[in-house]
């Protein structure tokens, strides 16, 4: 009796698990991919419900570089901004003008021309990706100065914030 007592207080005690919606893995226009980015929300952007800050979960609404850096939102973001550089291996390598030597990274800011590394993030450009082909200076020299958008959660790489391997992605001419 005490054994089937507690066998119908475990099967009427637990609870369904709750598993976050996906992020929508459709293509955004012009990016030629979609790298499949982690799950996540997929709240509006539009402030509802957080005081008004912005959230970075819309492409339409994206983060600055430099909300981005501060990290005050949750889990993954859209940003965009400037790409200002190419890098590899660490910040110090960084190559803000043409010939560029590097096609592993890039390096993106608010500002066009920027060039303090406190102000930008870095973009990693995965060796055979599409990003890559389409993104890297030293193959496309005409990227620098166009504006981007990237999805993606913040860590360091290259020594500073960035984004490691870039779920969604679009190049602005």
């Amino acid at each position: 009796m005490v054994f089937f007592a507690l066998l119908l207080t475990v099967a009427f005690s637990c609870e369904k698990a709750i598993i976050d919606e996906e992020i929508d893995d459709t293509e955004l226009p012009g990016t030629g991919e979609d790298n499949g980015g982690s799950g996540g929300g997929n709240g509006s952007g539009n402030g509802g419900g957080n005081n008004g800050k912005k959230d970075g979960k819309d492409e339409n609404n994206p983060l600055t570089v430099a909300e981005f850096i501060a990290g005050d939102y949750e889990g993954g973001a859209f940003v965009k901004g400037y790409i200002v550089g190419a890098c590899s291996t660490n910040i110090k390598n960084a190559d803000f003008e043409a010939p560029f030597e590097w096609s592993s990274a890039i390096l993106v800011a608010d500002n066009k021309g920027e060039t303090d590394t406190d102000k930008m993030i870095s973009i990693e450009l995965k060796s055979g990706s599409k990003i890559r082909e389409q993104f890297n200076l030293k193959d496309h020299p005409e990227n620098f100065g166009k504006q981007a958008l990237f999805f993606g959660y913040p860590e360091r790489y290259l020594g500073i914030i960035g984004i490691k391997g870039p779920g969604k992605y679009k190049l602005f001419d």
